[in-house]
């Protein structure tokens, strides 16, 4: 279960931590949230899911800086990658259930609004307007005339 990590240091970012994810929750003066990240899938293959206010999402690895030989470093954002909702949705509500309700519906939520912004960036081809798809059908709907034309005379 995720459990909060009390700091007297920082007012304005709460940090929520187990043994499998991290959870980061920044507001502004006035106590409103306006960016989390969650970690997840610690220790081995670690990812992180960002979101800043108003809506700004990304999503990806995490280079724990580990180097054969030496100490760790410092974790750093790595290449983007897909994100399976479904599982992230999962995974947090198996480890947030003992952690502040509000905190819980701020990340459930944007992690369903996310998932509504992926549906429209990987909208499918076939919806997609393409020029070249136009110009091709309009050269063989004329094809198609000129062989009818002339194949009736």
């Amino acid at each position: 279960m995720l459990r909060e990590i009390k700091s007297s240091a920082a007012q304005q970012r709460r940090w929520f931590q187990n043994s499998e994810m991290d959870l980061f929750v920044w507001s502004t003066a006035a106590g409103e949230p306006n960016r989390f990240e969650l970690t997840y899938d610690k220790p081995r293959h670690e990812k992180s899911l960002v979101w800043t206010a108003p809506s700004h999402y990304t999503h990806c690895e995490l280079d724990d800086g580990t180097r054969s030989g030496q100490h760790p470093g410092t974790p750093i954002h790595g290449r983007s990658m897909p994100c399976d909702v479904d599982y992230v949705l999962s995974v947090f509500a198996r480890n947030s259930v003992a952690i502040d309700p509000d905190v819980i519906d701020l990340v459930q939520r944007k992690i369903a609004d996310y998932r509504r912004t992926m549906d429209v960036a990987t909208e499918p081809a076939a919806k997609k307007a393409r020029p070249g798809s136009l110009i091709l059908a309009i050269a063989i709907v004329l094809l198609l005339t000129a062989i009818i034309y002339w194949t009736g005379k």
